[in-house]
């Protein structure tokens, strides 16, 4: 069947949101606590995003089955044996960042990072689709790893920097390759 396209209104944006703000919490959240535990701490994350969307008066939130899939979404990612490290005792969560990379002065926020002993990982999770060629990640997304790396390579000199996008959807993991992340700031940086 080929792909449809559809009309990307100011609802599903706000329900996207959501969503992405809902699974970056648990992602947050969950792996410091026992796994039985994940659901009732679910609920209750998604009723307190839910009373912000209210204050704001986005009547409407995530349905009882928006939140079950995403928690389940979550939970493969969170016990995917490829991630272990992202959610382990060593790793971080939504790390602030900030500093120069050539003129730009840059701030943002790594959704997980985790320092070992010859390397850095770093990874920004999307809840979106992925796309169907692996090495067509949205430029977006390459230029977000490639400044978070140079800005993690100047705290880690000794270190190597993997960037990771992770598709929560799927549980795919797109790497972010050194080259992909040169190219991108060899393009931000053509006209200085």
């Amino acid at each position: 069947e080929p792909d449809q396209i559809v009309a990307f209104t100011v609802e599903n944006r706000q329900t996207a949101l959501l969503r992405g703000q809902f699974v970056h919490k648990l992602f947050e959240i969950l792996p410091d606590l026992p796994a039985d535990k994940w659901p009732e701490v679910a609920e209750k994350i998604a009723a307190s995003l839910l009373a912000g969307v209210v204050a704001l008066n986005r009547q409407k939130g995530l349905s009882a089955a928006d939140i079950q899939m995403l928690l389940c979404q979550a939970k493969a990612i969170m016990t995917d044996n490829r991630l272990c490290d992202l959610f382990g005792p060593e790793a971080l969560a939504e790390v602030g960042i900030s500093g120069r990379v050539g003129r730009l002065v840059v701030q943002g926020q790594v959704d997980r990072l985790v320092v070992r002993e010859t390397d850095v990982l770093l990874a920004d999770f999307k809840t979106g689709i992925p796309p169907t060629d692996k090495t067509d990640i949205p430029v977006r997304y390459v230029r977000q790893m490639a400044v978070y790396s140079k800005l993690l390579s100047q705290i880690y000199p000794a270190k190597q920097i993997i960037c990771w996008v992770v598709w929560t959807q799927t549980a795919e993991v797109s790497i972010i390759s050194d080259g992909q992340r040169q190219a991108e700031l060899s393009g931000l940086f053509a006209y200085d």
